[in-house]
């Protein structure tokens, strides 16, 4: 443990504490620092499961960790404008260099697409409306006028045999989108379609 680096000791609802960079967490307990189990909520953010002080329990560790090498920060402050960002959207990896203070908006644009989406691409969706199916482009971003556009693909339903490999998501969907992610977005601009 010699290699961890450790904050300073901080207080969180009157429990005295230490984290990692690497993401861990300990707590002064009973006259001495103890390493604190950590186990995923059903949300996939650890929490702290041995803890028996109830206010510090609803704290997500992430937050914990932000604060205690961010001691001006404020964890109490729950507004949605000081979120915590897990980088590469794994919210088990809690490590210091994974955390960016953010807006719940910017958090939400660090996400992949969601899992009812069948082009499986985030911004990107295919719909049925009035007896045509068609690919549609949404971009929103607060402070933005809202990015649209739609391109009908066909006529009916949406075909049985749909998938993106055997219905090409049109060029102008691509490239109006690889445009305006990024300006909308910025450094928390996330899509496969564009590098890293």
């Amino acid at each position: 443990m010699s290699n961890i680096i450790w904050s300073n000791e901080f207080i969180v609802d009157e429990t005295r504490l230490k984290v990692s960079k690497c993401g861990q967490l300990m707590r002064f307990s009973r006259g001495k620092w103890k390493l604190t189990n950590l186990k995923p909520d059903k949300h996939g953010y650890k929490r702290l499961s041995t803890c028996r002080l109830i206010n510090i329990k609803s704290k997500p560790v992430h937050r914990l960790i932000y604060k205690g090498f961010n001691p001006n920060w404020d964890i109490y402050n729950n507004s949605r404008d000081n979120s915590i960002d897990h980088i590469n959207e794994d919210k088990s990896n809690n490590a210091l260099g994974n955390l960016r203070l953010s807006s719940h908006s910017e958090n939400l644009c660090n996400k992949g697409a969601h899992k009812n989406n069948r082009t499986k691409m985030k911004n990107i969706h295919v719909n049925y409306i009035n007896d045509t199916w068609c690919y549609c482009l949404q971009i929103q971003k607060k402070g933005f006028k809202p990015v649209k556009r739609s391109i009908i693909m066909g006529y009916g339903m949406i075909p049985d045999d749909y998938s993106v490999e055997n219905y090409p998501i049109p060029q102008e969907l691509i490239d109006l989108l690889i445009y305006w992610l990024p300006i909308m977005h910025g450094k928390f601009t996330k899509h496969s379609l564009i590098p890293a």
